[in-house]
């Protein structure tokens, strides 16, 4: 793959938001705005789509509003299965497709795959 190929690669957002909760003073859309603005820095130019697992309870909309995705998962190895099982869904329905995956998860660690 070349650089422009990795560069213009969809990248997945997997956000547990137990662990990782959104920090004081910040809300999704500022959460969203961040991410794309770090991808944009490491020089990510393509599409981008971020799942948050967590909390039920939200208040409907406001994540979604944001353009991030919530999945209410349940405990942290509900929340990780589920995560486990939406990484695989991108690469199996964009065969022919660069895809670049980063994670958030377990004592904020933040994970690259390409």
């Amino acid at each position: 793959m070349d650089m422009n190929e990795e560069d213009e690669a969809k990248t997945c957002v997997f956000w547990d938001m137990e662990d990782c909760p959104i920090p004081e003073g910040l809300n999704p859309h500022s959460v969203y705005r961040n991410i794309r603005a770090a991808l944009a820095n490491k020089g990510y130019r393509g599409e981008v789509t971020i799942t948050a697992y967590g909390d039920k309870n939200q208040i409907p909309g406001y994540f979604e509003s944001a353009g991030i995705s919530l999945i209410p998962a349940g405990d942290k190895y509900a929340r990780f299965r589920r995560m486990r099982l939406d990484f695989w869904s991108p690469t199996i329905e964009n065969r022919e497709c660069p895809i670049s995956f980063f994670t958030c998860l377990s004592l904020c660690e933040y994970t690259w795959y390409h």
